[in-house]
């Protein structure tokens, strides 16, 4: 709420709102930083990951996304800054945001994904036999040890048999959020003859578009709370429901 305007966004975050996210405290601080005549440039990047122990990756997400500053010292190094750490809030939203440990089944369900690309999709069976191991190896909390041939190809089996529903597994695993935005693209796309929309197209450029008074209700139903860094409720998550039953029609 109450975040700076289109026009001077500078401006209205430095004088006006003294609230934004990220890219007005990145934006702001580089602009006083190249007006003292220091060399500035903006860095846009993830804050945070979590490390996924049965997979062995760091799992970063679209959530963590941050915008910070890089500053060149008089000797020619680059120092990082991120000036978002100043706000007053800070250290609970930043904590918040990192923080996330990931469970036995979050961890189970990314690791699925990521055995597909390395294994399936490489088409390479030494690599495939090399996760195939690791993972048993976590799987059973073992060191040293490896599994027998046998093991390892009735592993696969087994992982080839499951890769089979991969596609309702990940329908699933998604919030239902972004199933019913999915849902709500959909629609459009074929009554309007859009074609493709990308999960991230603006909500209210669409409603522009179509020109139907719906389109623009779900906008702002479905913008008030995603935008604000909530989950629908239960009435909201029942209205765009309804709103997408009569876009069909």
């Amino acid at each position: 709420e109450d975040l700076p305007g289109p026009q001077n966004p500078v401006d209205d975050f430095l004088f006006e709102t003294r609230r934004g996210y990220c890219e007005f405290f990145a934006s702001s601080f580089a602009i006083l930083l190249r007006l003292a005549e220091v060399p500035t440039r903006l860095v846009g990047g993830y804050l945070g990951g979590d490390y996924n122990e049965l997979g062995g990756y760091y799992l970063v997400t679209e959530d963590m996304a941050h915008v910070w500053v890089e500053a060149r010292r008089e000797d020619g190094t680059w120092i990082r800054v991120d000036p978002s750490r100043l706000a007053v809030n800070a250290t609970t939203a930043i904590r918040a945001n990192s923080a996330q440990n990931l469970g036995l089944w979050r961890q189970l369900s990314d690791s699925a994904s990521y055995f597909w690309s390395q294994t399936i999709l490489n088409y390479d069976l030494s690599r495939q036999l090399e996760v195939l191991q690791s993972a048993g190896q976590r799987l059973r909390g073992e060191r040293g040890l490896r599994p027998s041939a046998s093991a390892v190809y009735t592993l696969l089996a087994l992982v080839l048999a499951g890769f089979a529903a991969l596609p309702l597994f990940r329908h699933f695993r998604q919030s239902r959020e972004t199933r019913l935005l999915k849902s709500y693209l959909a629609v459009l796309e074929k009554k309007y003859r859009l074609g493709t929309i990308p999960v991230n197209a603006g909500l209210e450029d669409l409603a522009r578009r179509t020109g139907n008074p719906l389109c623009r209700q779900f906008a702002e139903i479905y913008g008030g709370a995603i935008y604000r860094d909530r989950r629908l409720s239960r009435d909201e998550y029942r209205q765009l429901r309804a709103l997408i039953r009569y876009l069909r029609r």
